[in-house]
Parts: C-alpha cells; structure tokens; sequence
C-alpha cells in the first residue's frame, strides 16, 4: 500500500486516501507524508462506494480545476515496472477514459475495461452521465458479483453509450497479434505471467496469483 502511494504520488497534484477498513495512527503518519487527505469510513458499496462517497461531494470542483481523476483499488501489487513509458503512450491516445487491461470480448460477456486502475479526462468528469452514476449506481456493489455488474460493467456502459471513447495499455484485441497471451479472460488474472513478459504489465492483480501458477 505505502510502495503504491509512494510511486503514484509524484504525477498527481492531489492524492486522497480512501479506507473501508479501521488504519493505526502510525500507518496514517506515514501516508499523511505523501497524500492531502484520508477518509475512513464502513465498507459500504466496496471500491466503487469509497469512490463515491468522496466524488459526490467534490466531482464539481474536481471537473473544473483537474484534466484528469484516477481511481486505484488495492487489489493489485505494484507498479513493478516504471509507469512513465505508459503515461506517455497513453497521452497519444485519443481516448476519454483508459485502464491497464480489459477484459470480455468472448463467451464472458462484452469487452470492458477493468477497474482496478482507471483514468478519466476533463471531459468525462464535467458530464452529467458520469455524475450521475456515482449518484445511482455505486452501492449496489455489496460483493464480487454485483461490483462487476453495477459498478465496472456498468460504469463502463454508461460512458461508451453516451459517446465517450475508451483506451486501454494492454487490451483483449492484441490476442490477434499475440497468440501467447492466451483465451482466458480476464488476462491479468489468468495471463500476467505473459502480460508482464510481454507488455510489461505494471500491476499485477493479488488474484493473479491463484489463476496464473508461473507466477
């Protein structure tokens, strides 16, 4: 957790900290030297809930004063690779919106993109689809399941369907062009081993290692 803070911190202008989950008085020192705030609170909505507790009481001010919001979870380990390069490349991108990896495409369900890290641009953040959201959807993620049908899934939807377009580092489509990283999906979990190999993969997801043996 410290680690991520720590190699994160110096591209943001502002950095919060959201916990579900009660954190010693030391563990706070040591985040309050590289973050401006930490809210902890009861672990309604998961993730998803944590976000939006605190963007729907700053989305506003967020969308006028920041070009971007990005929204990490702590279920990955990392970055074990420099994320310069990946910032870079993904600043040529023509997108609204991006993450790491996606996921879907096949007998799964439609290509989304994963959520544990994820990237919105201004002009994503100033739209009412994207507000409105964090307003109606968030707390219907109690667990696993209906986090990823109300609030990845979901958020994902709402802002292809309302015309933003999505980016993605390492995507399913590069199947086609690399037959190594496999058919399983979501590949960080079942084909880090091959994505860190091959692409680079900065965060490798704690579950990766139950599905991905050679790691």
């Amino acid at each position: 957790m410290f680690y991520q803070v720590e190699r994160l911190v110096p591209f943001a202008v502002e950095t919060q900290f959201i916990s579900n989950s009660p954190i010693s008085e030391a563990e706070a020192g040591r985040l309050r030297a590289f973050v401006s705030g930490i809210t902890v609170r009861p672990n309604r909505g998961l993730d998803f809930g944590a976000w939006a507790e605190i963007l729907n009481a700053r989305l506003p001010e967020i969308a006028k004063n920041f070009d971007e919001l990005w929204l990490m979870n702590d279920s990955c380990y990392g970055p074990v690779f420099p994320l310069e390069e990946i910032f870079d490349r993904m600043k040529e991108q023509p997108c609204d919106f991006w993450s790491i990896t996606d996921s879907g495409g096949n007998q799964r369900g439609k290509r989304h993109l994963q959520s544990y890290f994820l990237i919105f641009r201004r002009k994503v953040l100033q739209s009412r689809p994207f507000q409105e959201f964090w307003k109606r959807t968030a707390l219907k993620c109690t667990d696993c399941r209906t986090r990823k049908r109300y609030g990845e899934q979901s958020l994902d939807r709402c802002l292809r369907q309302a015309g933003f377009r999505p980016g993605c580092f390492i995507s399913v489509r590069d199947e086609s062009q690399n037959w190594r990283i496999g058919q399983l999906h979501p590949l960080s979990l079942f084909s880090a081993y091959r994505l860190v190999d091959d692409y680079q993969l900065p965060f490798l997801q704690v579950k990766a290692f139950e599905y991905s043996p050679l790691l």
